[in-house]
């Protein structure tokens, strides 16, 4: 938090020196074809053998952090390039926290260790105090030299070829069993593969009585969270005036100028058309405006509800699908049931909700996908449609370009290096074009396809069209046209938008006065300030609408993500290392699939929040919610990681804790979301931190 160090304030200081050594040290994992691990010699020391295979993090993360403090602070005072020069290397000291960990592991595992050394069993026979024995190991030569007696060192020569050649004979007897078990689950694979589709068995979890009863039970609370007293309050709040007013321009068929792609707007737009005859009477000026009786406003908010209803279930069943057990799932989906920005941005004329469903669900059918055979229908249908919710998601904020990398680099890897059901090998041409058609080319075009109808519709003129080309205007109807123009084509239009939301996008630099900084999000430092109703003086009370988080799950999710490191820690290193600790063996006897996909879960969450520590804009709490999902399913696999290896009667035991705790807050905070009008007393008691007024 220095100030001074940059033009633009601590944010670049911590992005520097926190966001980057993390998202250097998952490049490793990204790309494990290129940053393969140096050879693995079982007699050498495990501590060693870590930091080999980590070698290419620690080198990456060196470079970085010796270009940035070089690039950023060689021009500044000598003062200030000292003083970054020592927070380099702290910050390299804490980006290798893993490594300093893992060498306290294995002190404690010494000292748990026995200390009785077992003889080996290639160690000769000595029979007399004055032979000199030598012996060296891995099939190398042996020299004995012997004092005078013959007959000793012949039968001490006998019994060693007599265990050499036992040795032998049992080291191939292994190899043997080990290439007869590797031949026969290829077989098994290819018999699978080669089976009729029809024949083979899902790989998809299914889903138990149990769970489908928590499903149910999730998804009607959140219908009922997420729509009773929809219309309420009858004023704008916070962005419906922009959103509203932009849905009003579709209605009218006049052009307007937007920072964000129009798609969740065409879907307001038709379902106001479908069921009601709406005229965009509506002004949508200021915040508090009243509703007028003719505007439709449960239509208005209808979307935003079905999507925030239909993401809790959304986020069990991605939850399942990572393959965690049925209270980890249903601790995920009550996290963001009862979250209150979730709730928030639901249930008013916002679009946030709709970009974190369609970002889910885009998540969803890749692992679906990715747990699928390979070019088997269901793997075509899972990854035709992880395109379409990808196109989706970009159709409605360009945010998620974040998810777009994060699918992209998991593809990529995919290619590289199969996994589990996938045929191990090189880059196919066949799956490289399948994946570019369905995971490049559907969102591209669905894309393209949006701004084709956006420009077909809105023929008339509007305030958003002084953003265009001179040639542009002329088509619109009702623009004072001076002079001749030629008509631009659509691709030259839709560059040239693209180019100006770009332009407006990177220059918006007006502050807010809830505004906030992404590295406060965590702790839920600064929430919004929505709207604010009259003040009643009968009851001395006063609604209020904050877009504001659940506390007690975001702080959970804080420390999960603070303690998900450890956990990964510890399975990798037991894993390789059996212990006697029964405290660590069941995180030791977890699967690869808990490394792989916390690595992956990680990898979302600082690729969702990463876009916001680059921007100069003013940002604000709800772009924390794609990174939030990430957290909670992070929570969930440690969920897994601590208490179900131990016990599921533990796990129930402590998810049902924590769910009442989350409710606990739900109801004290509910208030101020809903619009329920509290005295000031009430009010203050809800405001834990200075920063919430």
């Amino acid at each position: 938090y220095i100030h001074g160090w940059s033009s633009s304030g601590p944010d670049n200081i911590i992005f520097y020196f926190f966001v980057l050594p993390v998202f250097v040290s998952l490049v490793p994992w990204m790309f494990q074809p290129i940053f393969k691990p140096l050879s693995h010699d079982k007699e050498q020391d495990p501590i060693l053998e870590y930091l080999l295979n980590n070698s290419s993090d620690i080198v990456a993360r060196c470079l970085a952090f010796i270009f940035i403090g070089s690039f950023k602070f060689f021009k500044s005072n000598k003062l200030s390039f000292l003083l970054s020069v020592v927070v380099c290397s702290l910050v390299l000291v804490y980006g290798n926290l893993v490594s300093l960990l893992y060498f306290l592991l294995c002190v404690v595992k010494s000292m748990f260790s026995s200390s009785e050394v077992v003889p080996e069993k290639n160690e000769p026979i000595v029979a007399e105090k004055n032979e000199a024995i030598v012996v060296e190991k891995n099939n190398e030569t042996e020299q004995i030299n012997l004092n005078d007696n013959s007959t000793t060192k012949k039968r001490n020569n006998k019994e060693n070829k007599k265990e050499k050649t036992k040795e032998e004979k049992q080291t191939k007897e292994e190899k043997k069993t080990k290439e007869e078990e590797k031949q026969t689950k290829e077989e098994e694979k290819t018999k699978i593969e080669n089976q009729p589709e029809q024949k083979r068995k899902s790989l998809q979890p299914s889903l138990t009585k149990t769970e489908i009863i928590l499903l149910s039970l999730l998804f009607i609370l959140s219908s009922i969270s997420r729509f009773i007293n929809l219309t309420q309050p009858r004023s704008t709040v916070f962005d419906e005036v922009h959103f509203g007013k932009f849905v009003n321009h579709h209605i009218k068929q006049s052009y307007y100028f937007d920072i964000h792609p129009p798609f969740v707007k065409f879907i307001m737009w038709a379902i106001l058309t479908l069921f009601t005859d709406y005229k965009g009477q509506q002004k949508f000026e200021t915040i508090g405006e009243e509703y007028l009786p003719e505007t439709p406003l449960f239509l208005f908010r209808l979307w935003p509800a079905i999507s925030g209803t239909l993401l809790v279930p959304a986020v069990f069943l991605l939850a399942k699908r990572i393959g965690l057990s049925t209270p980890a799932c249903f601790l995920c989906g009550w996290m963001v049931l009862s979250d209150l920005l979730f709730l928030g941005e639901s249930r008013y004329i916002l679009t946030d909700s709709s970009l974190i469903l369609f970002a889910t669900l885009s998540f969803l059918c890749y692992i679906s996908a990715e747990n699928s055979y390979l070019h088997s229908k269901e793997w075509y249908f899972y990854t035709f449609l992880t395109g379409l919710f990808l196109a989706m998601t970009i159709s409605t904020k360009w945010t998620a370009l974040s998810v777009f990398g994060l699918i992209g680099i998991f593809t990529l890897n995919d290619l590289f290096k199969r996994g589990e059901f996938h045929p191990k090998g090189t880059w196919e041409l066949k799956d490289f074009c399948v994946r570019f058609v369905l995971l490049l080319g559907i969102p591209s075009l669905f894309y393209i396809a949006n701004y084709y109808f956006f420009f077909v519709q809105l023929k008339n003129t509007g305030f958003g069209s002084e953003f265009m080309l001179p040639d542009f205007k002329s088509t619109l109807v009702g623009h004072q046209q001076y002079g001749k123009f030629v008509p631009p084509t659509f691709f030259e239009s839709f560059s040239y938008l693209q180019k100006e939301m770009f332009r407006a996008n990177r220059d918006i630099e007006t502050p807010h006065g809830w505004q906030s900084y992404w590295y406060t999000w965590p702790i839920m430092q600064r929430p919004i300030n929505a709207w604010g109703g009259p003040y009643n003086f009968a009851t001395k009370s006063q609604a209020r609408i904050y877009l504001f988080g659940n506390p007690f799950v975001w702080w959970f999710c804080l420390g999960g993500l603070i303690l998900s490191p450890l956990c990964w820690l510890i399975h990798s290193y037991f894993k390789q290392t059996p212990t006697n600790l029964s405290y660590f063996s069941p995180i030791s006897q977890m699967s690869n699939n808990f490394s792989r996909r916390l690595c992956q879960l990680y990898g979302g969450y600082i690729m969702s929040i990463l876009p916001y520590a680059l921007v100069k804009r003013g940002c604000f709490l709800y772009h924390y919610m794609p990174s939030l999902i990430f957290a909670m399913l992070i929570c969930g696999v440690l969920v897994d990681c601590l208490f179900t290896k131990f016990s599921k009667i533990l796990s129930w035991v402590f998810v049902l804790i924590a769910i009442a705790v989350f409710s606990y807050g739900f109801w004290y905070w509910s208030p101020i979301v809903y619009g329920i009008p509290l005295t000031n007393d009430e009010y203050q008691k809800r405001l834990w931190l200075p920063s919430w007024t």
